[in-house]
């Protein structure tokens, strides 16, 4: 599932948000499912141990 998100993703491209006057920004997606897929497999590994 993670491939054929970063693929649809790459396929999209940037959005290209209007936040007023803020300094706000979107996410990276890749760098967003990255870090999303890391803190899954540590919980997993986690569950496995207890």
């Amino acid at each position: 599932m993670r491939k054929a998100l970063l693929a649809a993703a790459k396929r999209i491209g940037e959005a290209t948000i209007d936040h007023g006057k803020t300094a706000c920004k979107p996410p990276d997606v890749t760098q967003t499912v990255a870090k999303s897929s890391t803190h899954t497999r540590r919980r997993s590994s986690i569950a496995r141990r207890a």
